[in-house]
Parts: structure tokens; sequence; C-alpha cells
């Protein structure tokens, strides 16, 4: 018998992509003061925003861009607050390494399953006998396939499946980082299947959550592909990679909730040496979600601005990612 369905419960779950110090130099970032900037000075905003969170709601936490350096001083915060922490780190630039992080409350759950996967792992098992993007809508210039873009990365997604100690019942809940390859969406498309594809596996039917910086706008093509496989007219022929997905059941995502969302929001606004020059005034756009299907029912999402008037550049002295916090509420 797997849950009590006399019983419902709460489950709060947050997503924060940290910008990892690697990436977020005064090289990366000339337009901001050092101190917004700084390593130390962030990780004690992040470490105070997380002991906020915990003494809120309790919430399972998932983190993107998580630095190896700040992993010890946020384990020691997390079973302060009887947390179990684990990370994976699959990014390196030089000596720095960075990766995913999850973080649960040990007295409402047990860890049953933890799994780690490499993208370019996942899609890589499948490339004999299939054909690559390029193959269906040629024309692309770049000198490797969306394919071989998709495979030859350190991205990753990391799942747990967790049982609540109060009514036993069993849910997944999974953090990713894809990659950004604006100009190239189908890489970022190829790359979403598979998780979601993974997860479906670990998850077999049971409710579930899937968060991270995915980095495709609302506003893009791709974004449906995420929610229920449906591809662009001119994409949909024959796609092996579509034709996969679809066979996962589809997800909602919270801030498109039609009464609980948020029909305009932002999650980043940012200026950096990458995109000062097509965005001068800053890129403000809402690239990371909350993914949910199998029964979970959506209660209230974390609100977030709706325009970048109301924010400035992130990070800033108050908020020390270029990410803001996401989060979500369910009933079980």
């Amino acid at each position: 018998m797997d849950s009590d369905n006399s019983v419902q419960q709460l489950i709060h779950v947050r997503c924060w992509n940290l910008l990892t110090p690697a990436l977020s130099s005064c090289e990366a970032y000339p337009k901001y003061p050092p101190s917004h900037l700084d390593p130390t000075l962030r990780l004690e905003a992040v470490k105070g925003r997380i002991v906020s969170e915990l003494a809120h709601k309790r919430p399972i936490m998932c983190f993107q861009e998580l630095p190896l350096d700040w992993c010890g001083s946020l384990a020691t915060l997390f079973a302060a607050n009887n947390y179990a922490f684990a990370y994976s780190m699959t990014n390196r630039k030089g000596e720095a390494r960075w990766g995913l992080g999850f973080a649960f409350p040990e007295d409402v759950y047990r860890r049953e399953t933890q799994v780690s996967v490499r993208l370019g792992h996942f899609i890589g098992e499948r490339r004999e006998g299939e054909p690559t993007v390029d193959d269906i809508a040629p024309g692309s210039k770049c000198p490797n396939t969306d394919l071989d873009e998709a495979t030859n990365t350190s991205h990753e997604v990391m799942a747990v499946r967790l049982r609540l100690l109060s009514t036993q019942q069993t849910l997944v809940v999974a953090t990713t980082h894809l990659i950004c390859q604006f100009m190239r969406p189908n890489v970022m498309a190829l790359q979403g299947c598979a998780v979601f594809e993974m997860v479906s596996r670990i998850a077999a039917g049971a409710p579930t959550v899937v968060v991270g910086d995915f980095n495709p706008r609302k506003d893009t093509v791709w974004y449906p592909f995420f929610k229920s496989g449906t591809l662009p007219p001119a994409m949909a022929v024959d796609n092996p990679y579509a034709a996969r997905l679809r066979l996962v059941r589809p997800y909602q995502e919270a801030y498109d909730h039609p009464d609980l969302g948020q029909k305009k929001s932002i999650t980043t606004f940012a200026s950096n040496r990458f995109n000062a020059k097509k965005f001068p005034q800053g890129f403000s756009a809402h690239i990371d979600h909350i993914f949910y299907n199998n029964g979970l029912v959506l209660t209230e999402v974390v609100k977030l601005p709706c325009s970048p008037d109301e924010i400035s550049w992130l990070p800033n002295g108050k908020e020390p990612s270029d990410h803001l916090m996401i989060g979500a509420s369910f009933m079980l």
C-alpha cells in the first residue's frame, strides 16, 4: 500500500540558480560594484535566505550552479536544521567546480532513491540509428550537429525519490540546468527531452516535480515542448526525440497556472559581457521553471517581479544571484 488517500500532504519546493563565482567575476560583470560579486558576501546572503526559507515552510530545496567551495558551509547549515544535503559536481573551469544540489527535511521525508545522470550520456545512448535534428531540418551552418552539442556537455539532472513519513506517499523531485544556447534551441529541446524521459523512468507514475534553469524563454516556440511534447510544425515530422517525449505524461508549469500563476514574471535580470551588446539595458526573462504532474495540485507560487522595472540588475545588495529564487507549494 503506497499511500493513504484520506490524508493530504502539503509539499513545498524551492529552486535557485546560485550563480557560481567561476562565472561571476568582475571581468564578466564589468558594470557591477565589486561588492555585489564578492563570493564571501554572496555566500552569507545565500545562507541568510536559506535559513529564512527553512524556518518558514521547511521546503525541499533545489540548486543549480552550486559551487563546490560553498558546499561545506551549506552542509553545516542544513545539518543544523535537520536537513539532508546532497550535491553533484560536473562542471569545471580551471580549479573551480560547480553543479546541482538538493536538500530536504529529514523529519518530513525519507530518501529512497537518488540518481544523477549527465544528459549527454543519456542522449548518447540513443544516437545509433537515429537521425539528428539537422538531418530532419537541415540548414545549420554550425560545424557540429545539434545532437553533438546536446551530447558533448556536462549538464545533468539530479532526481530524488522521497517517501513522506506521515503518509508513506512517495514523490520524485528533480533539479536540472540545461545548456544556454538561445541561437540553437534544438539543443535545449534535446536536453529537455532527456530530462523528462529520465525523470519519468525514475518516477514510474509517482507524483513528480521537475525544477531548474531551463533557459528557454516563455515566448519561444520551444517552451510548449517542455510541457506537452508538442513541437513547432516545421519540426514535428518524423522527429524521434519528440516521439519519445510524447510517451511521457504532459507536465504543467506552476507559474502558468491560470489562477495561481503569473501572466508576466521574470526570474533573471542581468548585464554581463555576454549579453550587454544585444541587451544594453540588461537581459530579463522567465527562464527558471517548476514543472509538475501525476496528481499534484498547485496551491501557491512564490511571487516574482512582473518586469525589470521592479528590481535592479542581479546580483545586487539584496539578491546574491543573477537568478531569483522560485518556488511552489502542492497538495499531494
